[in-house]
C-alpha cells in the first residue's frame, strides 16, 4: 500500500463539487506530467482571465515563470521539490505575471495513477476583488510617474511601464522579485529594501531619490 493518500473516484467527485469549486483559492489537479487535468472555473477565470476549458489539456509549465524552478528539467525539478516550492508566478491570459502563494500534494487516484493538487492563494487579492485590482493597474500603467506595489518582503507584485522603464527590465522579471534579486548595483538594492522594512515598521511615508545611469544620461526615480 503507499504511503499517500488514494483518493477514491466518488470522493473526488464530490470534494470537486462542493469544495474545489467554491473555493476562494485557484486549485489545480495534475497529472504526472504536469498537463492540467483539472482547474476551478470560477477561480479561473476570475485570478487567470481564462476559461476553463482553455487550461485543460496544457501543461502548468506553460503559463508559469520557470525562473521560479530550478535549471534542468522543469517538470522533474517541481516534482523534487513539492515541499520546497512556496511561491510562482502564473500568467494570466493578458500575459500579465501574477504571484501566488502556492501548496502542494502528491496522491494516487483509483486507478494508482500518480496526480498533484495544486492550490494557490493570490499574494495581492483574493475573490472579488480582483477587479479593484485590475482598475488599479489601469489607473497606474496610464500614469507618467514611477509607480509599484511590494508585499511585506519587498517583493514588487504590481509595477507599471514608467516603473519598467526605469530600471530597463520586463514584467516578467521583476514581479514576484526584490530589488536583491535584479538590481547590479547591490548596495543600492540594500538601501532600498532597508527602506521599504521602515516604512512598514512606522507606517510612514519616506521620500527618496534614486539616481541611475544609463546611455541616455542620469534618469532619477
Amino acid at each position: 500500500m503507499r504511503n499517500n493518500v488514494i483518493m477514491e473516484h466518488n470522493s473526488f467527485n464530490k470534494l470537486n463539487k462542493i469544495i474545489l469549486e467554491n473555493t476562494n483559492d485557484l486549485v489545480f489537479i495534475l497529472k504526472k506530467n504536469l498537463e492540467i487535468e483539472f482547474i476551478n472555473k470560477k477561480q479561473c477565470k476570475q485570478k487567470l482571465g481564462y476559461n476553463r476549458n482553455e487550461l485543460i489539456g496544457k501543461k502548468l509549465i506553460e503559463i508559469i515563470k520557470t525562473t521560479d524552478l530550478k535549471n534542468g528539467n522543469k517538470t522533474e525539478s517541481l516534482h523534487k521539490n513539492i515541499d520546497g516550492i512556496k511561491r510562482l508566478n502564473i500568467k494570466r491570459k493578458d500575459g500579465v505575471y501574477r504571484s501566488f502563494s502556492v501548496q502542494m500534494k502528491k496522491f494516487y487516484d483509483i486507478n494508482e495513477e500518480e496526480r498533484l493538487i495544486l492550490i494557490a492563494n493570490n499574494l495581492i487579492f483574493n475573490g472579488n476583488k480582483s477587479l479593484e485590482i485590475d482598475k488599479l493597474r489601469k489607473i497606474l500603467q496610464s500614469s507618467p510617474h514611477c509607480f509599484f506595489y511590494k508585499d511585506l518582503k519587498g517583493r514588487y507584485l504590481i509595477a507599471n511601464k514608467k516603473t519598467l522603464s526605469f530600471f530597463g527590465i520586463s514584467e516578467e522579471d521583476l514581479i514576484g522579485k526584490s530589488e536583491l534579486e535584479f538590481l547590479s548595483d547591490k548596495e543600492l538594492a540594500l538601501k532600498l529594501i532597508e527602506q521599504d522594512q521602515e516604512i512598514f515598521k512606522t507606517r510612514s511615508s519616506k521620500k527618496l531619490i534614486i539616481s541611475k545611469k544609463n546611455t541616455n544620461g542620469i534618469k532619477e526615480l
